[in-house]
């Protein structure tokens, strides 16, 4: 075997040296690559994370107070109501009645935070699309919704509330939102924070204590404040009475209202004849008093003794001649006394005392 030269074994490193650099070079690339795409392994993960959060959104019925019905869409076109049961989920297209005196609380669960809808007597909605990346829709057909809020986030999108005469829509609020299908007003109250009411008329934001109504042909109205019957609304919620949530402050102190009372309606008074004017009677003048007469007596008259008739003497009858007794008559002759009729014995009597009476009258007339 031939020894290598020293210029031999100089010139095989030289030789060497290129394959080593293309070797370290692929080692290079090799580590850059494994490393973006381990970059982009991690950014996917922490995506696929935040997506999991974005999914965590749930709606169910919290509470029931006497008859709550809900129902789900199905192939049939009128809905079907059916008694509501606590920790029921609602999806999209489900729909939520009370009846008179009943009420119900939905909760709308976004990731920690938390949504209330309140349901008073008497209401219909139903439930829209929901999820964190889009807004959370309520169809109000009828009634009045409470929505309270416990500090949703501000990126959060809002719950949106419609109704036919306009959509109603809270930051981060206190609010209700009332629609009346017969007169077709749609009303709503923002308690705390902002709120919008918008149609196709007209927009108008409102902020603590203010109120506006609206219908499909008119625009939202100027807002004007809550009366202290509507505030007290709100502060009686069950979840505010119970301290669940929290009231929140007002960010603007709201003037402070002075209650007004009902004016009572003052009867019609009926027409009435124009009183005649009475004159005035003119002032007797004051006579100065009359020394009363100081009584005479008088004295009374003795009564003239009234003179006693005197009954004249008679004077004596002179005797009667006797009459020679009468021969006696044959009894032929002489007429029967006791047959002579009553009105001879009359005369007889009266020829007896006519001269008795003759003689009283003579001396009467001489006296």
């Amino acid at each position: 075997m031939e020894d290598q030269s020293p210029q031999d074994e100089a010139a095989i490193p030289e030789a060497a040296s290129p394959s080593r650099r293309l070797q370290w070079k692929s080692i290079g690339i090799g580590v850059g690559v494994t490393v973006v795409v381990l970059a982009v392994g991690v950014v996917f993960l922490v995506r696929a994370g935040q997506g999991t959060e974005i999914q965590q959104v749930s709606i169910h019925v919290e509470e029931i107070i006497n008859q709550v019905e809900t129902a789900r869409p199905r192939e049939a076109e009128t809905a079907v109501f059916l008694p509501a049961q606590v920790g029921q989920t609602l999806l999209p297209g489900d729909g939520v009645k009370t009846a008179s005196n009943s009420e119900a609380r939905v909760d709308i669960v976004i990731q920690k935070f938390l949504r209330i809808a309140r349901t008073t007597p008497n209401t219909v909605w139903r439930l829209g699309q929901f999820a964190l990346e889009r807004d959370t829709i309520i169809e109000l057909d009828q009634g009045k919704i409470f929505l309270l809020d416990n500090g949703l986030g501000a990126g959060f999108p809002p719950v949106r509330i419609v109704t036919p005469a306009g959509t109603a829509s809270p930051r981060g609020t206190w609010m209700s939102v009332a629609y009346d299908p017969q007169t077709g007003v749609a009303e709503v109250q923002c308690f705390r924070g902002t709120c919008e009411l918008a149609n196709d008329v007209g927009t108008q934001v409102l902020t603590d204590e203010q109120s506006s109504v609206a219908t499909a042909q008119t625009a939202p109205s100027e807002p004007v404040y809550l009366s202290q019957e509507e505030i007290d609304a709100f502060t009686g919620l069950p979840e505010a009475k119970r301290g669940e949530i929290a009231v929140p402050a007002p960010a603007i102190t709201p003037p402070t209202r002075t209650p007004t009372p009902t004016p009572t309606p003052t009867p019609t008074p009926e027409p009435s004849p124009t009183p005649t004017p009475t004159p005035e009677p003119s002032p007797t003048p004051t006579l100065a008093p009359t020394a009363t007469p100081t009584p005479t007596s008088i004295p009374t008259p003795e009564p003239t003794p009234t003179p006693i008739f005197e009954i004249p003497e008679i004077p004596e009858i002179p005797e009667i001649p006797k009459i020679p007794e009468i021969p006696d008559i044959p009894s032929s002759c002489r007429p029967d006394l006791n047959r002579l009729p009553p009105l001879n014995r009359l005369a007889n009597g009266l020829l007896l005392i006519a001269p008795l009476a003759l003689i009283a009258v003579v001396r009467r007339v001489r006296r």
